[in-house]
């Protein structure tokens, strides 16, 4: 069952053919979709999603059907709790934002017992209460929707949610590839295959892109310059956390850079601020203010970033206080409306428009409402700041036609814009929600084919034969090989010891492998070469006639990422994506150590909404 996106109050029944819906309540109605009632595409395909684990019902997989298909990654228990945190996976058909077609979403969602969302006087979280409840199947591992269940659809700490990995490709490691939602993908399509066979299909696009490489060295280059213009400043340590040692940790890191924290009771209005505080959820539960909202509030020109004691613990603190001043330069550089960094050109004649939602009212924001509009406009390093007025707005108004005007003007996502007073054109910027992917397939080919050849000894007269055949092959490598050979006394060599005295790194020693993997016996695989099955996750990609484009990781592709890439939409009067809009994505310290998704100035825009709130 699908609720109907275009009917506020209808639902989608999908039965198994021959069978029938009795209603029992007289309140509602069914009756057959035929002819032009028909469902659309989209709705179709929904049900066919969601209906898997009822017609695959012989499978092994750990998943559910709940409003929504599910894939089960994780279950934790929770210290204290008979209950458990499940992890998991959603699978969805949406619509594209902003372009025709539809994606396939894959969304971590966690499932939590209702009762470890109270306050200390037992009464429940607001989010908590509004959400639909579930009922925990132990024996199946699986939820189902009820009234009265104790689990919500809810994260256990909010401001630490579980993310599953969007990819975890390590050789040996298959297990973890399927919990990653690469391997979710992967074995979604093929329950999908083999459930419908020639009867449905759902298959992924290739975009026809060019790629733009990104470079390390001038990752590293970007923030040595971040550091270079902060040497001269004063950085204040305001520490207002129940940890007394976290100043001095920062500090620690500070000194690392060769920048000096200035440790202070308070926050200083005119220097740059770095502001300890414990984790927002603890506030919240306590019933107490947050002390950097007050230290907003009293101090609303200042620049202050703030910090968890947590996050300055552990491997990860020197990547976390190099956000924190990046943040610091940004938020600099939007107090004064310079920009100090050097940072691509841009067109002086154009204004970046952000809407901004407001506030949500009791009875619930009204998709139709109205958005200010945060607005700045740049000129030889100088940044102007403002809110729309009802003028500009209509300027906009007027040069869209009506599907761009509901885009922009109706709903809950909405485009960011680009508007040239002169010529009244608008680009709309939209994030398609889509993302993109490496090569999945063989991807998954290649990991399965180690992961069972991992377990198969290798014949010694194999490798003879890679001898004979490799008639170029170093003689330091031949002898290693000979040696393989003579201690597996013309038997078979166990694949970890083969692994153990040939490295991947040479070429010579690639050809042996790749010609075991020819002959059924893969172990290694070049999983992040240039061109390789990782390769579409890299870099920034442009595809000029669908005005699509991506902005992804610097550097070579990485066998474990956290996150991908969504896909935007440059919807504009002209042919393909303008020079000077690509320049303003290579600029690495917007979206930390990684081109930006959006021109840089979006990121000022955003900082300058939340300093300056419209009244």
């Amino acid at each position: 069952m699908a609720k109907d996106a275009r009917e506020h109050q209808r639902y989608v029944l999908m039965l198994s053919k021959g069978d029938s819906l009795t209603l029992t309540d007289r309140s509602l109605v069914s009756y057959p979709m035929e002819g032009a009632r028909f469902p659309a595409s989209w709705l179709i395909r929904t049900l066919l999603v969601r209906a898997l684990p009822r017609i695959l019902t012989a499978n092994t997989r750990d998943w559910f059907e709940s409003d929504g298909l599910f894939y089960i990654t994780a279950i934790k228990s929770i210290p204290g709790h008979q209950g458990a945190e499940v992890v998991t996976t959603e699978v969805s058909p949406q619509p594209i934002k902003g372009a025709r077609g539809h994606y396939l979403a894959l969304k971590t969602v966690t499932f939590t017992p209702f009762s470890l969302h109270r306050h200390e006087d037992g009464t429940p979280y607001k989010k908590a209460i509004k959400k639909p409840r579930y009922r925990l199947n132990v024996a199946g591992q699986s939820l189902s929707k009820c009234g009265d269940g104790d689990y919500v659809r809810l994260a256990r700490f909010p401001a630490r949610r579980n993310r599953t990995q969007a990819l975890h490709a390590r050789p040996g490691q298959l297990e973890q590839f399927y919990k990653s939602r690469v391997g979710v993908l992967t074995q979604f399509l093929e329950d999908f295959q083999r459930a419908y066979g020639e009867l449905a299909n759902i298959g992924l696009q290739k975009l026809n892109a060019v790629q733009i490489k990104i470079r390390d060295k001038d990752v590293h280059q970007a923030y040595r310059e971040i550091y270079r213009l902060l040497a001269s400043q004063r950085i204040y340590l305001v520490n207002r956390s129940d940890d007394p040692l976290a100043a001095e940790a920062l500090s620690a890191e500070l000194k690392q850079l060769d920048l000096n924290g200035i440790h202070a009771g308070d926050i200083m209005p005119d220097g740059l601020n770095l502001l300890i505080v414990n984790e927002a959820a603890e506030y919240e539960q306590q019933q107490h203010r947050d002390p950097y909202r007050l230290a907003r509030q009293r101090y609303p020109h200042a620049v202050i970033q703030s910090c968890t004691p947590q996050r300055l613990q552990g491997n990860a603190r020197a990547h976390v206080v190099e956000v924190l001043l990046k943040e610091l330069l940004i938020k600099q550089e939007v107090k004064d409306g310079c920009l100090r960094f050097g940072y691509p050109d841009m067109p002086a004649d154009l204004v970046f428009i952000l809407p901004i939602r407001p506030e949500e009212p009791e009875q619930g924001l009204a998709p139709d409402a109205d958005w200010p509009w945060a607005c700045a406009r740049l000129a030889e390093n100088r940044m102007t700041f403002w809110w729309a007025d009802p003028a500009l707005q209509q300027d906009v108004r007027l040069s869209l036609d009506a599907q761009q005007q509901r885009a922009l003007f109706s709903g809950y996502d909405r485009p960011s814009l680009v508007f040239n007073p002169e010529n009244k054109e608008v680009m709309l910027i939209t994030d398609t929600q889509a993302v993109t992917l490496p090569d999945h397939a063989t991807l998954h080919r290649y990991l399965h084919e180690i992961e069972h050849s991992l377990q198969q000894p290798v014949p010694a007269q194999l490798l003879e034969t890679c001898l004979s055949v490799k008639g170029d092959m170093p003689e330091e490598l031949r002898s290693r090989l000979q040696q393989l050979i003579h201690q597996a006394r013309q038997e078979a060599l166990p694949a970890s010891r083969l692994l153990a005295a040939l490295n991947y790194k040479k070429k010579s020693e690639q050809a042996v492998y790749d010609f075991l993997a020819e002959h059924g016996y893969r172990l290694k695989a070049s999983l992040a070469a240039d061109g390789g099955v990782l390769n579409a996750t890299i870099g920034i990609w442009v595809d000029h006639d669908r005005q699509l484009y991506f902005a992804g990781a610097k550097g070579s592709a990485q066998s474990i990422q956290s996150n991908f890439g969504h896909i935007y939409h440059l919807e504009n009067g002209y042919a393909g994506i303008p020079d000077w809009y690509l320049a303003s994505l290579e600029v690495y310290h917007v979206r930390h150590k990684n081109p930006t998704v959006m021109p840089f100035i979006f990121k000022h825009l955003r900082e300058y909404a939340q300093a300056h709130p419209l009244a």
